[in-house]
């Protein structure tokens, strides 16, 4: 996987260098290259990849190893400026393979090119930049480790529900996001795949096949791929950001 040496420094600040980390990750924790610039390729063990797929996490091996500072993002309480206006109802029909979905509506959305810094970061991750709303949902993943998802909400008809495919349904899933002249894996961080080169696949779903529907129709395969009809686009105004936590064998699979 490939990190931002920058974004772990700003994580857990000390004085120590890209080389010195390198070295103590090899030690300590991973297999760890240096790939030149702010680029670092770490190998995450299956076992670690629960804390470790992160910035985060490798900013957490590095606090302890240099006795750093962690600036954890997660310790900051988020505050809503609103009460919940029951605006979308979610209903996860299939429990077991959705313990948690969340959703947050987002009003007076400005889609519009990210800034230079959110940009480099994705690129030395091997993320290329879509706009701002998208880039954000991938920068919270490569951050934090929790996968994002951002539907056009005024193509979402009836609120979402999590359920299994119906046999016969089709979904056309978005562009691949993932720079291919810079990719070293099929897959993100956190199992978010990108297609194998073609833009917009069709997919014949079954219930086998975990989705995200609406009232209409399936919107994104869970945990894999979002639908192109509920992409963010220039016209988007308002959003549904979904963060879930959905069965990771069943996605696997």
């Amino acid at each position: 996987m490939r990190f931002s040496f920058s974004l772990i420094k700003k994580l857990a600040p000390g004085k120590y260098s890209k080389a010195d980390l390198v070295d103590k990750l090899n030690l300590h924790s991973f297999e760890t290259l240096d790939l030149g610039g702010d680029v670092l390729e770490i190998a995450i063990t299956p076992n670690r990849f629960s804390d470790a797929a992160s910035h985060l996490g490798i900013a957490r091996e590095a606090a302890v190893i240099f006795g750093a500072k962690l600036n954890d993002p997660l310790e900051k309480v988020l505050k809503y400026s609103h009460k919940d206006q029951g605006v979308f109802r979610v209903n996860v029909k299939e429990k077991n393979l959705c313990r948690r979905y969340l959703a947050a509506y987002v009003a007076e959305v400005k889609v519009a090119p990210s800034i230079k810094w959110l940009k480099e970061i994705l690129e030395t991750c091997g993320l290329r930049s879509i706009n701002n709303v998208v880039d954000i949902m991938n920068y919270v993943m490569l951050e934090i480790g929790q996968p994002l998802h951002a539907f056009d909400a005024d193509k979402v008809s009836g609120g979402l529900v999590v359920r299994r495919a119906k046999k016969g349904e089709i979904i056309v899933t978005i562009d691949p996001v993932r720079d291919r002249a810079r990719a070293s894996a099929p897959e993100g961080p956190m199992g978010r795949a990108v297609s194998n080169g073609v833009d917009n696949q069709k997919f014949n779903l079954d219930s086998s096949v975990l989705v995200i529907a609406d009232a209409k129709q399936p919107l994104a395969i869970a945990g894999i791929k979002g639908g192109k009809f509920s992409e963010v686009t220039a016209a988007t105004k308002r959003i549904l950001v979904e963060a879930a936590h959905f069965e990771s064998a069943n996605i696997y699979k």
